[in-house]
C-alpha cells in the first residue's frame, strides 16, 4: 500500500502516462454506443489462483478519471485468492470503466503475477535463512509497482536505484582503475558504506581488501528476476 505522498508524487504521473498510451482523444467504441454519463457497477473476478497485488493502483486508474468513482474490495494485496473468486466491485460511469479497465486491468495483472511467483519460492525457502531479494531488472518506468509487488509476495527489495549501496560485479574489476575495486570503494569517499555487496565471482577481491564480512552480502548469481543471496557472518 503507497502512501498518499507516494502515491501523488510517484505513482500517479505513471498511471496518467498508462492512461494517455491508451485514451490519445477519447474512447470513440464507447462514446459511440454510450453518449451519456450512465451510472453502473463491474465486477472483478480472478481468473486463476494466486497472490492478489496491485489492488490501490487498480482503484486509482479509475478515480483519476473520475473521482467520483469508487471500490469494494473483498480481499487485500497479498491474500491468496482462486480462480472465479470475486474479489471487489467498482461503481461509477460506465463509460469511464469502460476506458480504464485495460490500463487498470494490465496493472493489477502484472503485479499479481509478480507477487505469486516469489510467494512460491519463499514457500520453498522457509527455515533455510536464505533471503529472498530482487534486482533492478524491472520494466522501465515500473519498478515502483514491480518492487512493491516483490514484497507483498513475500520477497525483499534489495538496490532500488544505483545510489543506494555499491554492487561490484565480475564487469567491475576490468575496467576500474585500480587492481583492486574493493579495497577502492572500502578506502574511497563513499567509506563507510552502509551496504556492501560483490558478486560470487568476485571472492578473490573480497580476500584480498579484507573488508569486514558482516558488511558483505554475496549474490549467488543466477539471472532471473529474483535473486537468492546470503549473508557472510
Amino acid at each position: 500500500m503507497y502512501d498518499q505522498v507516494t502515491l501523488g508524487l510517484n505513482v500517479d504521473p505513471f498511471i496518467l502516462s498508462a492512461l494517455k498510451e491508451d485514451i490519445t482523444s477519447e474512447d470513440v467504441s464507447t462514446n459511440s454506443v454510450m453518449p451519456n454519463p450512465t451510472p453502473g457497477v463491474v465486477d472483478l473476478i480472478c481468473k486463476e489462483d494466486g497472490i492478489i497485488c496491485g489492488l490501490q493502483v487498480f482503484e486509482r486508474v479509475f478515480t483519476l478519471l473520475d473521482p467520483s468513482t469508487r471500490a469494494e474490495f473483498y480481499v487485500k494485496d497479498g491474500d491468496h485468492v482462486e480462480n472465479k473468486q470475486l474479489v471487489g466491485k467498482i461503481y461509477g460511469d460506465i463509460r469511464v470503466l469502460l476506458c480504464g479497465e485495460r490500463t487498470a486491468l494490465n496493472y493489477l495483472q502484472r503485479m499479481s503475477g509478480i507477487a505469486t511467483y516469489p510467494s512460491q519460492v519463499a514457500a520453498l525457502l522457509e527455515g533455510t535463512g536464505i533471503k529472498l531479494l530482487d534486482t533492478r531488472k524491472t520494466t522501465p518506468n515500473n519498478r515502483i509497482f514491480e518492487k512493491y509487488s516483490v514484497r507483498v509476495g513475500g520477497g525483499n527489495n534489495h538496490r532500488y536505484n544505483l545510489s543506494d549501496g555499491v554492487l561490484l560485479k565480475d564487469n567491475h574489476a576490468p575496467s576500474a582503475e585500480s587492481d583492486d575495486p574493493v579495497s577502492a570503494v572500502h578506502n574511497g569517499k563513499h567509506d563507510p558504506v552502509p551496504e556492501f555487496v560483490i558478486h560470487a565471482l568476485a571472492f578473490i577481491h573480497i580476500e584480498k581488501a579484507g573488508f569486514p564480512k558482516k558488511f558483505i552480502t554475496v549474490i549467488l548469481g543466477f539471472q532471473i528476476f529474483i535473486q537468492v543471496i546470503t549473508v557472510l557472518v
